[in-house]
């Protein structure tokens, strides 16, 4: 008996273009897939080059600042100067464990300097002076002068009657009342120092 299957010729030639096709898709969506990875691996890698070579130098100049301010916050934790006495203006942390702090006066006024006395009296409660630098001071400033005076009474008197007619400091007022002699250094060259006041005649 001879049977004839009508259209078999016809289903195998389709089976083989779907197979085609199928393949041909396949290598195609493998190519695509292939080339986006590429694309994805050059995206990934651009992106590490901006971070690490770009961002990073910004966020880790923000990290430091951050650090930088917790350390400056932590250093003046508690220090509170009273109103009467002068205010703090500006702080600035340069990485150093040592503190350098800038009082600016009224020159030559009693009150103020007294002020200056009240301001350093704090910071050595809190933190301990080691040494207070004097503008328009040249070399060591004694003030061990003062252990002299024995009746304390008197010496008080002198001290005060040397600060009003502006004969004294308030750092030097400080260190007499301290009874820290040796804690005060003039800030100047003596020569440079010496040729500006002739310069403004004095």
């Amino acid at each position: 008996m001879n049977l004839r299957l009508s259209g078999a010729g016809n289903f195998a030639a389709r089976s083989y273009h779907r197979i085609r096709e199928t393949m041909s898709g396949a290598l195609s969506f493998a190519a695509d897939t292939l080339f986006n990875g590429k694309k994805m691996v050059a995206i990934i890698t651009l992106l590490c080059f901006i971070f690490t070579s770009i961002l990073s130098q910004g966020l880790h100049a923000a990290v430091e600042m951050k650090q930088d301010s917790e350390k400056l916050a932590k250093a003046l934790d508690e220090f509170v100067i009273p109103y009467t006495a002068g205010r703090i203006t500006d702080a600035r942390y340069f990485g150093s464990d040592r503190v350098a702090v800038v009082i600016q006066d009224y020159h030559c006024h009693p009150e103020v300097q007294k002020n200056i006395s009240r301001i350093l009296s704090l910071l050595d409660e809190k933190y301990g002076i080691g040494k207070i630098y004097v503008e328009g001071g040249v070399g060591k400033i004694d003030t061990s002068w003062s252990e002299l005076i024995e009746d304390r009474e008197m010496k008080e008197k002198i001290v005060s009657t040397l600060l009003e007619t502006s004969r004294l400091t308030g750092a030097e007022y400080f260190s007499i009342r301290a009874r820290k002699p040796d804690i005060l250094q003039g800030l100047e060259d003596e020569k440079i120092y010496s040729a500006n006041m002739q310069r403004l005649g004095r």
